[in-house]
Protein backbone atom coordinates (compact mmCIF):
# COMPACT_ATOMS: atom_id res chain seq x y z
CA UNK A 1 0.00 0.00 0.00
CA UNK A 2 1.27 3.55 -1.13
CA UNK A 3 1.88 6.33 1.94
CA UNK A 4 -0.46 8.40 -0.34
CA UNK A 5 -3.43 5.57 0.40
CA UNK A 6 -2.58 5.11 4.04
CA UNK A 7 -2.87 8.77 4.96
CA UNK A 8 -5.91 9.57 2.76
CA UNK A 9 -7.82 7.28 5.20
CA UNK A 10 -6.57 9.01 8.18
CA UNK A 11 -6.71 12.90 7.01
CA UNK A 12 -10.11 14.34 7.12
CA UNK A 13 -9.69 17.81 7.29
CA UNK A 14 -9.99 19.82 4.30
CA UNK A 15 -8.63 23.57 3.34
CA UNK A 16 -12.14 24.92 2.76
CA UNK A 17 -12.18 24.73 6.79
CA UNK A 18 -11.43 27.88 7.99
CA UNK A 19 -8.80 28.51 10.97
CA UNK A 20 -10.41 29.92 14.28
CA UNK A 21 -8.86 33.14 15.27
CA UNK A 22 -9.21 34.73 18.59
CA UNK A 23 -12.49 36.16 19.53
CA UNK A 24 -11.59 39.32 18.89
CA UNK A 25 -11.30 38.95 14.92
CA UNK A 26 -14.23 38.78 12.89
CA UNK A 27 -14.04 39.06 8.64
CA UNK A 28 -15.03 42.52 7.44
CA UNK A 29 -15.92 44.65 4.21
CA UNK A 30 -16.29 41.56 2.13
CA UNK A 31 -20.23 42.48 0.95
CA UNK A 32 -18.63 43.38 -2.47
CA UNK A 33 -16.10 41.82 -5.05
CA UNK A 34 -12.41 41.90 -4.82
CA UNK A 35 -10.54 44.63 -6.59
CA UNK A 36 -8.92 43.31 -9.57
CA UNK A 37 -5.61 43.41 -8.80
CA UNK A 38 -6.30 40.87 -5.46
CA UNK A 39 -7.97 38.40 -7.78
CA UNK A 40 -5.41 35.62 -8.13
CA UNK A 41 -7.78 33.54 -10.60
CA UNK A 42 -10.45 35.63 -11.06
CA UNK A 43 -13.00 33.06 -10.16
CA UNK A 44 -13.82 32.42 -6.89
CA UNK A 45 -16.39 29.58 -7.70
CA UNK A 46 -13.71 27.35 -8.80
CA UNK A 47 -13.31 24.37 -6.65
CA UNK A 48 -10.06 24.71 -4.41
CA UNK A 49 -8.04 21.39 -5.15
CA UNK A 50 -8.66 22.59 -9.16
CA UNK A 51 -8.14 26.28 -8.44
CA UNK A 52 -4.60 25.61 -6.61
CA UNK A 53 -3.09 23.98 -10.12
CA UNK A 54 -4.32 27.44 -11.94
CA UNK A 55 -3.40 30.09 -9.16
CA UNK A 56 0.02 28.67 -9.97
CA UNK A 57 0.22 29.62 -12.96
CA UNK A 58 -1.17 32.92 -12.45
CA UNK A 59 1.36 34.43 -11.47
CA UNK A 60 3.78 33.52 -13.88
CA UNK A 61 5.79 37.07 -14.33
CA UNK A 62 6.26 37.44 -10.77
CA UNK A 63 9.68 35.97 -9.16
CA UNK A 64 8.82 33.31 -6.63
CA UNK A 65 11.28 34.05 -3.93
CA UNK A 66 9.99 30.63 -1.96
CA UNK A 67 7.33 28.67 -0.91
CA UNK A 68 8.78 27.96 2.75
CA UNK A 69 5.95 29.48 4.40
CA UNK A 70 3.59 27.23 2.97
CA UNK A 71 0.86 26.88 4.88
CA UNK A 72 1.33 29.74 7.32
CA UNK A 73 -1.81 30.98 8.72
CA UNK A 74 -3.07 34.20 10.41
CA UNK A 75 -5.68 37.36 10.07
CA UNK A 76 -5.10 40.28 8.11
CA UNK A 77 -6.62 44.02 7.75
CA UNK A 78 -6.28 44.94 3.53
CA UNK A 79 -6.62 47.97 1.31
CA UNK A 80 -6.90 47.30 -1.99
CA UNK A 81 -5.90 49.70 -4.92
CA UNK A 82 -9.50 51.63 -4.86
CA UNK A 83 -9.02 51.78 -1.06
CA UNK A 84 -11.57 49.21 0.26
CA UNK A 85 -10.70 47.83 3.26
CA UNK A 86 -11.25 44.03 4.05
CA UNK A 87 -10.61 41.65 7.36
CA UNK A 88 -10.02 37.96 6.55
CA UNK A 89 -7.92 34.67 7.57
CA UNK A 90 -5.57 33.54 4.91
CA UNK A 91 -2.83 30.91 4.54
CA UNK A 92 0.25 31.38 2.71
CA UNK A 93 1.17 29.59 -0.32
CA UNK A 94 3.79 31.75 -2.16
CA UNK A 95 6.10 35.10 -1.60
CA UNK A 96 6.53 36.77 -4.62
CA UNK A 97 8.11 39.84 -6.09
CA UNK A 98 7.43 41.91 -9.16
CA UNK A 99 9.95 43.64 -11.45
CA UNK A 100 9.39 46.38 -9.81
CA UNK A 101 10.51 45.07 -5.85
CA UNK A 102 6.85 44.83 -4.65
CA UNK A 103 6.21 42.06 -2.39
CA UNK A 104 3.20 40.07 -3.15
CA UNK A 105 1.45 37.55 -1.01
CA UNK A 106 -0.13 34.50 -2.62
CA UNK A 107 -2.63 32.94 -0.69
CA UNK A 108 -5.86 31.16 0.42
CA UNK A 109 -8.44 33.43 1.40
CA UNK A 110 -10.42 31.44 3.86
CA UNK A 111 -14.17 33.74 3.25
CA UNK A 112 -13.58 34.00 -0.28
CA UNK A 113 -12.77 30.17 -0.39
CA UNK A 114 -10.54 30.97 -3.01
CA UNK A 115 -6.92 32.30 -4.23
CA UNK A 116 -5.75 36.07 -3.61
CA UNK A 117 -2.78 38.12 -4.22
CA UNK A 118 -2.15 40.44 -1.24
CA UNK A 119 0.65 43.39 -1.92
CA UNK A 120 2.47 43.64 1.07
CA UNK A 121 2.25 47.45 1.26
CA UNK A 122 -1.70 47.34 1.19
CA UNK A 123 -1.65 45.05 3.99
CA UNK A 124 -2.45 47.57 7.13
CA UNK A 125 -2.36 44.69 9.87
CA UNK A 126 -1.70 41.06 10.70
CA UNK A 127 -4.06 39.30 13.28
CA UNK A 128 -2.16 35.87 15.00
CA UNK A 129 -3.97 33.37 16.80
CA UNK A 130 -3.67 35.15 19.84
CA UNK A 131 -5.35 38.09 18.73
CA UNK A 132 -1.96 40.64 18.61
CA UNK A 133 -1.86 42.80 16.03
CA UNK A 134 1.32 43.38 14.16
CA UNK A 135 2.40 45.52 11.56
CA UNK A 136 3.19 43.23 8.39
CA UNK A 137 7.16 43.72 8.35
CA UNK A 138 7.87 43.39 11.99
CA UNK A 139 5.25 40.04 12.41
CA UNK A 140 7.29 38.48 9.76
CA UNK A 141 10.82 39.56 10.84
CA UNK A 142 9.76 38.61 14.71
CA UNK A 143 7.38 35.29 14.66
CA UNK A 144 8.69 33.97 11.10
CA UNK A 145 12.29 35.38 11.76
CA UNK A 146 11.95 36.10 7.94
CA UNK A 147 13.15 39.62 7.05
CA UNK A 148 10.77 40.40 3.74
CA UNK A 149 12.97 43.87 3.43
CA UNK A 150 15.85 41.52 2.23
CA UNK A 151 14.08 39.66 -0.44
CA UNK A 152 16.92 40.01 -2.85
CA UNK A 153 19.01 37.30 -0.49
CA UNK A 154 16.29 34.53 -0.85
CA UNK A 155 16.45 31.98 -2.86
CA UNK A 156 14.67 32.06 -6.64
CA UNK A 157 12.74 28.64 -6.05
CA UNK A 158 11.79 26.39 -2.87
CA UNK A 159 13.98 23.45 -3.88
CA UNK A 160 16.91 25.62 -4.71
CA UNK A 161 19.43 24.85 -2.05
CA UNK A 162 21.45 27.28 -1.01
CA UNK A 163 25.34 26.16 -0.21
CA UNK A 164 25.90 25.51 3.84
CA UNK A 165 27.96 29.19 3.54
CA UNK A 166 24.50 30.45 2.64
CA UNK A 167 22.08 28.17 5.10
CA UNK A 168 20.40 30.28 7.49
CA UNK A 169 17.54 30.98 9.73
CA UNK A 170 15.96 27.79 8.47
CA UNK A 171 15.32 28.21 5.03
CA UNK A 172 17.35 25.79 3.62
CA UNK A 173 15.88 23.71 6.11
CA UNK A 174 12.71 23.78 5.11
CA UNK A 175 13.57 23.31 1.46
CA UNK A 176 15.40 20.40 1.95
CA UNK A 177 12.70 18.62 3.89
CA UNK A 178 9.71 21.16 3.19
CA UNK A 179 7.04 17.87 2.20
CA UNK A 180 7.47 15.77 5.20
CA UNK A 181 7.26 18.67 7.16
CA UNK A 182 4.03 20.17 5.61
CA UNK A 183 2.94 16.38 5.91
CA UNK A 184 4.13 15.67 9.75
CA UNK A 185 2.51 19.14 10.50
CA UNK A 186 -0.91 18.27 9.14
CA UNK A 187 -0.85 15.01 10.81
CA UNK A 188 0.07 16.41 14.07
CA UNK A 189 -2.44 19.21 13.62
CA UNK A 190 -5.57 16.58 13.43
CA UNK A 191 -6.49 16.45 16.91
CA UNK A 192 -6.62 20.72 15.93
CA UNK A 193 -3.64 21.56 18.09
CA UNK A 194 -0.18 21.21 17.37
CA UNK A 195 2.20 20.14 21.16
CA UNK A 196 5.46 21.50 21.42
CA UNK A 197 6.13 17.63 21.92
CA UNK A 198 5.14 17.49 18.28
CA UNK A 199 7.02 20.30 16.77
CA UNK A 200 10.43 18.94 18.57
CA UNK A 201 9.76 15.68 16.89
CA UNK A 202 9.57 17.60 13.37
CA UNK A 203 12.33 19.55 13.97
CA UNK A 204 14.55 16.68 14.38
CA UNK A 205 13.85 15.35 11.56
CA UNK A 206 14.33 18.09 9.21
CA UNK A 207 17.59 18.65 11.06
CA UNK A 208 18.36 15.17 10.43
CA UNK A 209 17.73 14.76 7.32
CA UNK A 210 19.61 18.46 5.98
CA UNK A 211 22.73 16.99 8.53
CA UNK A 212 22.39 14.06 5.41
CA UNK A 213 23.22 16.39 2.95
CA UNK A 214 25.74 18.36 4.45
CA UNK A 215 23.83 21.32 6.35
CA UNK A 216 24.69 22.35 9.72
CA UNK A 217 22.32 23.61 12.19
CA UNK A 218 22.66 26.31 14.40
CA UNK A 219 19.94 27.72 17.41
CA UNK A 220 18.78 29.88 14.94
CA UNK A 221 17.63 27.44 12.56
CA UNK A 222 15.58 25.62 15.29
CA UNK A 223 13.98 28.54 16.90
CA UNK A 224 12.66 29.60 13.38
CA UNK A 225 11.26 26.28 12.13
CA UNK A 226 9.51 25.86 15.47
CA UNK A 227 8.26 29.26 14.84
CA UNK A 228 7.16 28.57 11.72
CA UNK A 229 5.34 25.50 12.40
CA UNK A 230 3.39 27.08 15.37
CA UNK A 231 1.44 29.09 12.87
CA UNK A 232 1.60 26.21 9.43
CA UNK A 233 -1.77 24.57 8.72
CA UNK A 234 -0.69 22.82 5.50
CA UNK A 235 -4.06 21.96 3.60
CA UNK A 236 -5.26 19.06 1.99
CA UNK A 237 -4.31 19.74 -1.29
CA UNK A 238 -0.54 20.56 -0.33
CA UNK A 239 -0.34 17.10 1.94
CA UNK A 240 -1.32 15.59 -0.64
CA UNK A 241 1.05 16.38 -3.39
CA UNK A 242 3.81 16.25 -0.72
CA UNK A 243 3.05 12.49 -0.06
CA UNK A 244 3.47 11.83 -4.01
CA UNK A 245 6.86 13.29 -3.75
CA UNK A 246 8.04 11.49 -0.62
CA UNK A 247 7.35 8.13 -2.38
CA UNK A 248 9.53 8.98 -5.42
CA UNK A 249 12.28 9.41 -2.79
CA UNK A 250 14.74 6.35 -1.93
CA UNK A 251 13.02 3.70 0.43
CA UNK A 252 15.30 4.95 3.31
CA UNK A 253 14.33 8.10 3.20
CA UNK A 254 10.77 7.02 2.66
CA UNK A 255 11.64 4.72 6.28
CA UNK A 256 13.13 7.54 8.50
CA UNK A 257 9.88 9.94 7.07
CA UNK A 258 7.53 6.52 8.53
CA UNK A 259 9.40 6.83 11.53
CA UNK A 260 8.64 10.37 12.33
CA UNK A 261 5.21 10.20 11.38
CA UNK A 262 4.49 7.22 13.82
CA UNK A 263 6.43 9.24 16.43
CA UNK A 264 4.64 12.16 15.96
CA UNK A 265 1.50 10.12 16.74
CA UNK A 266 3.50 8.86 19.89
CA UNK A 267 4.52 12.51 20.92
CA UNK A 268 1.88 13.76 22.72
CA UNK A 269 1.54 10.24 25.10
CA UNK A 270 -2.47 9.52 23.89
CA UNK A 271 -2.70 7.12 20.85
CA UNK A 272 -6.00 6.58 19.53
CA UNK A 273 -8.33 3.42 17.80
CA UNK A 274 -7.75 5.79 14.39
CA UNK A 275 -3.49 6.41 15.06
CA UNK A 276 -3.24 2.78 16.28
CA UNK A 277 -4.58 1.56 12.65
CA UNK A 278 -2.86 3.87 11.26
CA UNK A 279 1.12 3.07 12.90
CA UNK A 280 -0.59 -0.31 12.04
CA UNK A 281 -0.58 0.55 8.04
CA UNK A 282 2.67 2.32 8.01
CA UNK A 283 4.68 -0.45 10.00
CA UNK A 284 3.13 -2.56 6.90
CA UNK A 285 4.47 -0.28 4.44
CA UNK A 286 7.98 -0.50 5.84
CA UNK A 287 8.44 -4.41 6.39
CA UNK A 288 7.30 -4.57 2.65
CA UNK A 289 10.12 -1.60 1.56
CA UNK A 290 12.35 -4.13 3.29
CA UNK A 291 11.48 -6.80 1.32
CA UNK A 292 11.42 -4.82 -1.69
CA UNK A 293 14.81 -3.64 -0.82
CA UNK A 294 16.52 -6.49 -0.11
Amino acid sequence: MQLSTIFARFFRRTETHAPVLHSQFSPVGLELPDHPETLAIGNSNVQLPQDENRFQSAFHSLRVLGEDLHGVTFGIEYQDAAGAVTSRRVSIRQICASDDGRIYINALCYERRAFRSFRLDRIRAIIDFDGVVWPPPEFFKTELHVDLTRWEDWPVKSGALKSKSQASDGLTHQQIAGDEIRVLTALGRKDGFLAESEIAVIVDFAMNKAAKVGVATNDADRKRLRATLRRQRPGAAAVEECLARIEREPIEDQKQFVEAAIAVMDADGVQDAQEFDMVMRLLDHLNNAKTVRT
